[in-house]
Parts: structure tokens; sequence; C-alpha cells
């Protein structure tokens, strides 16, 4: 007997035909598939490479914008600072030259060494930490090496009364510019505005580096950052020389200018305001092996 297995064989023909079938049309929409996985994919990279391009390149323009405003405004400040310097290095050589009358000048005198809580009128707070130092803006303090209070450093003393209104009006019209005003002579009186203490003990105006610089320059001078006697904190001053028609150098007349009060006034996004620095530097070159090298001079924090 013999058995008929043709449809059998047709069937697996048929099934194997429409598997091809299957695969002819499976395979290309897989692969096509696959493509526009990849094609999204890349595209969204790309998207995402150019977003962020452009979100960097905003931001660095809104960061330069920042920062051309906060030079034009130091600028300014500066130009403030140098005409200030010089108005009062004018009246302070006024004042010594022709100096008021006694009756015209303010009858009391303020010695940082006398200087009491009794004579503050606030406390002058600054950014690092929890220094502050009490001070007097109604009147300038004097300072004497040795607490010299007779003879020609008393005259001198009570020839800087005179300088009493001109320190109250800068103080009135310009007090976020300025940490000190003062006017150093060559017999080491220094009168400084607002009337403070706390010197150091050994301390004589006429050591400090910007006197003796500005002692043999003799013109408006900006001094390299240093520290401050009494605060300890940097800072930088303007000075002018106190000089006689006749050529005779009597001191110095400097304002130190409060750096840090520049930074405060920088608007940055808000995106990178609580968590940035921001920086004051210049670029130095090394005298010796001539590299460069930022030098900090003021920062955020401090």
């Amino acid at each position: 007997m013999r058995w008929l297995r043709l449809p059998s064989t047709r069937l697996a023909i048929r099934w194997k035909f429409l598997s091809v079938m299957v695969a002819i049309a499976i395979v290309p929409l897989i692969i096509s598939a696959w493509l526009e996985v990849r094609s999204v994919a890349k595209l969204g990279e790309e998207l995402a490479a150019e977003s962020g391009r452009t979100v960097n390149e905003r931001t660095r323009q809104s960061l330069q914008r920042s920062l051309h405003q906060l030079i034009e405004m130091i600028n300014r400040a500066a130009e403030t600072a140098e005409l200030i310097a010089r108005l009062q290095a004018r009246h302070a050589t006024h004042v010594l030259t022709q100096p008021l009358p006694e009756k015209q000048l303010a009858s009391e005198l303020l010695w940082t060494n006398d200087f009491t809580p009794l004579d503050a009128t606030e406390e002058y707070q600054f950014n690092a930490g929890n220094l502050t130092v009490p001070i007097n803006r109604k009147s300038h303090a004097l300072f004497s090496p040795n607490n010299e209070k007779t003879g020609q450093v008393l005259d001198s003393a009570k020839t800087l009364q005179g300088m009493q209104s001109f320190f109250l009006e800068i103080n009135r019209t310009h007090a976020s510019l300025f940490r000190w005003q003062y006017v150093a002579l060559e017999n080491g009186l220094l009168a400084t505005y607002p009337g403070h203490s706390d010197y150091p003990q050994d301390f004589d105006v006429r050591e400090r580096d910007w006197y003796k610089i500005q002692k043999s320059r003799r013109e408006l001078t900006w001094s390299p950052p240093h520290t401050d006697a009494v605060t300890g904190l940097p800072v930088i001053n303007v000075t002018m020389p106190l000089i006689t028609d006749s050529g005779e150098f009597l001191g110095v007349s400097g304002l130190d200018v409060r750096i840090a009060s520049f930074l405060r006034a920088l608007q940055l996004p808000l995106k990178f305001e609580y968590d940035s620095e921001t920086l004051i530097a210049a670029l130095v070159t090394d005298p010796v092996n001539q590299t460069q090298s930022l030098f900090i001079v003021a920062e955020s924090s401090h």
C-alpha cells in the first residue's frame, strides 16, 4: 500500500514560503525601526548638545556683561577716589600752611590712646568673622608714636582739626567707598577718620611702605595690596603727597578703598549666585623667572 504525502509536503512548502515572506517583510521593518531609533537618539543627542552650547554661550555672555558692568563701576569708583584724594591733599596742605583761627577749631582732641567705648558712635563690622572695631563718625582720631602729645606734635594735632569738616562731608556722600581717610605727617602724627583706636604699640606711619613710596615719588599713587594695621585685612590705598609752595614735604594724605564692596555689587545669574566664588585678581609677573600667576586681591567669601 502506498501513502500519499503530497498534501503534507505542500503544507511544509507553504509554511516555508510564508516564513520567507514574513522574514522579507519583518526584517526590513526591524532594521528600519532600529535605524529610526538610532536616528532619533542621535538627533536627541545633537539637540541636547546644541541646547547645552546655547545655554553655555548665553551664560558666558551674561557673565561677560556683568563683568563689564563691574569693570565700569570700578573705573568710576577709582576716578572718584583719585579726585577725592587730590581734594583731600589740597585741603590738608592748606590747613597745615594756613591754619584756621583757634576759635574755629574743635575744642577737644580725640587721641587713639585715650579712645574708650564711650567715644564710639557705632561698631565697624568687617567681613572677616566677627571682627569689629569701635569707631566715631563724628570725629577723626589722632595717633602719635610713643604717645607724644606735646610741642610740635600737639601744634600739628590742633591744626589738623581743620580737616574735620572735610572728613565729615566725604563720609556723608561716599561712606561705602572708603574704609579710612587719613593725613600722616613727618613728625609721626596720624589723623584718621572715622576715629578709632587699636593701633599696634610699635606702629609708626612713617614706616609704612606706602608712606615711603609716596615720599620718594611725590605724585598720586595707588599702593599694592597690603595689610591694614588695625584690622589685619588686605587693603589698597590711593595717596597724595603734602607739599608746600616752596617744595617742602609735609606728609601724606590717603584713602583706604573698600574693594570687597565692589564684589557685593556684582550680579551673577541666579543659577550661579549661591554656588560661585567671585574674585578680583591681577595677573602678575615674577621678576626673577618671568612666570605669570594670579594675585588674588579680594574674594567674595573674605
